[in-house]
């Protein structure tokens, strides 16, 4: 199916590509950003850090990212490059066979938890 304005398929699958459950087309506009007047660190000054959802944490969740991100502070870092994010077959992954590009996977919290951690990453 294509949504008027946007590229074909779900924006979130879950257990894909076996879904026992249907796939559903969330509004990304209904999402309360409350950010309007962060600004991202100047690129010369990016430290970022490449962090893998499934094993940054054992729960493997944006929520256990969250509860941790003052540890990343601490390092330096002051951006974070979430991966995979997408959905995929099973509860933990690499990434590089994700069956639908624009579904946040379910398994990591979904749409709900990626929602999360862009609050809380832009907080300070």
């Amino acid at each position: 199916a294509r949504r008027e304005g946007g590229p074909p398929g779900p924006r979130l699958a879950p257990s894909a590509p076996r879904r026992p459950r249907p796939s559903r087309v969330v509004d990304p506009g209904a999402f309360s950003w409350s950010d309007a007047n962060w600004l991202a660190p100047p690129q010369e000054e990016l430290v970022i850090y490449e962090l893998h959802m499934g094993t940054f944490r054992p729960e493997g969740t944006f929520e256990a990212v969250v509860l941790h991100l003052d540890d990343l502070r601490d390092l330096g870092i002051n951006a974070v490059e979430p991966m995979p994010v997408a959905q995929f077959s099973g509860t933990r992954n690499w990434g590089y066979d994700g069956v639908c590009p624009l579904a946040v996977h379910d398994s990591y919290d979904g749409l709900d938890g990626l929602g999360l951690l862009f609050r809380r990453v832009r907080e300070d």
